[in-house]
């Protein structure tokens, strides 16, 4: 995921800090859906881009 795009990953907490979860294996479908909702936010973006 580029950076200054906001994306929601796995994470636990302990203390009031957060840790992105890794190792967890992505089917091919996930890989799919989360490459389409990537599309679709850099859309948005661009969209409202001459608003901002």
């Amino acid at each position: 995921v580029p950076e200054g795009v906001i994306y929601g990953y796995p994470v636990t907490t302990q203390g009031g800090r957060y840790s992105i979860v890794k190792g967890i294996e992505i089917s091919e479908f996930s890989r799919k859906r989360m490459a389409a909702t990537l599309k679709e936010l850099h859309e948005e973006r661009d969209s409202v881009k001459h608003l901002l």
